[in-house]
């Protein structure tokens, strides 16, 4: 397996001027190694015809089948022709951490690694001196660690997008085009302040009733006081309620207790002394609860008709329409 693994290696002329000849006879090896076997010549094949997307789809399957470190030389050799130096780059690093010193690939891989690193770009996003709490910077959808603001981040040519996102603020974005070996500052400012909308009316809430000096007017006074009566008889329609049915339940007892006339026990003479207390009660609270509903109802129904309209209320992104009548 190392054996073939010395044969990956980088820059067209200088992957094949690596020994070669003592790669191991893929029947001898296990299936795993025998299908990243045949994915890695795929890939070598692809990669010295020119065709580098091929070439990286074939390597990334061997280097999921059976990875190796020469394998991950050949990846970054591919992305580094197709233009992804970042990628390029961390198959390089990864590699180089997987060699020993007297590898011989360590040199070559060392120097492709400095070549693209001084290639890639550089953007420094900074924050202004005071930026809203809780602002976020992202580059194309990944967000920048607080800790990398400021400082120059190398990134792939070509275009890029940068957002700012704040609290209380629009989203501002930054759209840019990098060349190689290019560096660039870019001051992260969040966008406008977004300002409060208005807060809408209720719509079951009608607007006041008022005459022209703009107090209450009739209508709205008769109605009151109608309701308020009608209020009062009810109470007293309730109160007329309760005390009968204590008068049924004293009754009853005095039934039962009494056999006799003037031959009550003492259950029996309490509950006739209670009958004199509550039958006054309940005649007075059944005329007061009758005469009140009745007046009540009288001054709501015989009030002065009131007034209805059509309002239009503001709202964020349009307007409310609402419709009242009073009575």
């Amino acid at each position: 397996m190392l054996a073939r693994r010395l044969r990956a290696l980088l820059l067209g002329a200088a992957v094949a001027a690596l020994p070669a000849a003592v790669r191991a006879d893929p029947r001898d090896a296990s299936d795993a190694s025998a299908q990243a076997e045949a994915f890695f010549r795929a890939g070598r094949r692809a990669a010295e015809a020119g065709d580098f997307a091929t070439a990286c789809a074939r390597f990334a399957e061997s280097q999921r089948v059976d990875p190796s470190t020469g394998t991950l030389l050949n990846l970054g050799d591919c992305e580094e022709h197709r233009g992804h130096l970042s990628e390029a780059r961390n198959y390089f690093q990864t590699a180089l951490a997987q060699l020993g010193r007297s590898d011989p690939r360590v040199q070559p891989a060392g120097e492709r690694l400095t070549g693209i690193e001084a290639r890639m770009p550089r953007l420094t996003v900074r924050l202004p001196p005071s930026p809203p709490a809780g602002t976020v910077v992202t580059c194309d959808g990944v967000a920048i660690p607080p800790a990398s603001l400021g400082t120059a981040v190398p990134l792939d040519p070509g275009a890029h997008v940068v957002v700012v996102s704040a609290p209380g603020y629009l989203d501002h974005q930054e759209s840019l085009s990098l060349n190689e070996r290019q560096s660039r500052d870019l001051l992260a400012l969040p966008g406008p302040r977004v300002s409060a909308p208005p807060v809408p009316r209720a719509l079951s809430q009608p607007p006041a009733v008022t005459d022209a000096a703009g107090r209450g007017g009739p209508a709205s006074a008769a109605r009151t006081a109608g309701w308020i009566v009608a209020g009062a008889g009810a109470i007293g329609l309730a109160l007329a309620g309760v005390s009968g049915i204590i008068l049924l339940d004293e009754k009853s007892t005095v039934t039962a207790h009494c056999p006799q006339t003037r031959a009550c026990d003492a259950a029996g003479a309490a509950a006739a002394s209670a009958n004199k207390t509550w039958l006054p009660l309940n005649t007075v609270a059944w005329i007061a609860g009758v005469v009140g509903a009745g007046a009540g109802a009288y001054l709501v129904l015989t009030a002065p008709s009131g007034r209805s309209g059509l309002g239009v209320a503001p709202q964020a992104g349009g307007a409310a329409v609402t419709t009242w009548v009073t009575f």
